[in-house]
């Protein structure tokens, strides 16, 4: 699964100019395919 979401992710590298820009966005879809909770974005900013 991981080879999976690495070339799904791979597609999107030409979308943004920045690389810090492209990882911050494979970082943040990563977080979402890896959260427990189905709680969106509030579980990627609270801290506990």
């Amino acid at each position: 699964m991981l080879a999976f979401v690495y070339h799904a992710l791979v597609c999107f590298r030409s979308a943004f100019t920045r690389r810090r820009s492209g990882l911050l966005f494979c970082a943040v879809v990563v977080r979402f395919l890896a959260a427990p909770e189905l709680i969106g974005v509030t579980s990627m900013c609270r801290f506990q």
